[in-house]
Order: C-alpha cells, then sequence, then structure tokens
C-alpha cells in the first residue's frame, strides 16, 4: 500500500510541475502573440498613412 500510494505523490508532483510549466508557457505565448500583433498593426497604420500622404501629395502635383 505504501508504493501505491508514493506513486500517487509522484504522479501528482508530476502534474503540478507539468502543469506550471504549460501555465509560463501559455503566458509567455500570450505576451510575445500580444506584442507582435500589436506591432503588425502599428507597421499596417504606417504603411496606410504613408499611402494616403503619396497620393495626396500627388493629387497636389497634378493641379488637382
Amino acid at each position: 500500500m505504501k508504493m501505491k500510494r508514493n506513486n500517487i505523490k509522484e504522479i501528482i508532483e508530476n502534474m503540478k510541475r507539468t502543469n506550471t510549466k504549460e501555465i509560463t508557457c501559455n503566458i509567455l505565448e500570450r505576451i510575445f502573440v500580444g506584442v507582435f500583433s500589436g506591432l503588425g498593426v502599428m507597421a499596417l497604420y504606417i504603411a496606410f498613412a504613408d499611402c494616403v500622404a503619396g497620393f495626396q501629395e500627388l493629387w497636389h502635383m497634378l493641379g488637382r
């Protein structure tokens, strides 16, 4: 009976370690996804703003 209890305790400890690692990985993954998504949105915004500014300059150069 003692061996079974020790095995169960070991299994529970291993599960706790695994869960902690998984939780840490999930948190880091969410942080990286959030940061890179934000950078992607900013890059698209800057590209769109440059495109609009370029068209405005072209429009004024054509005299319209």
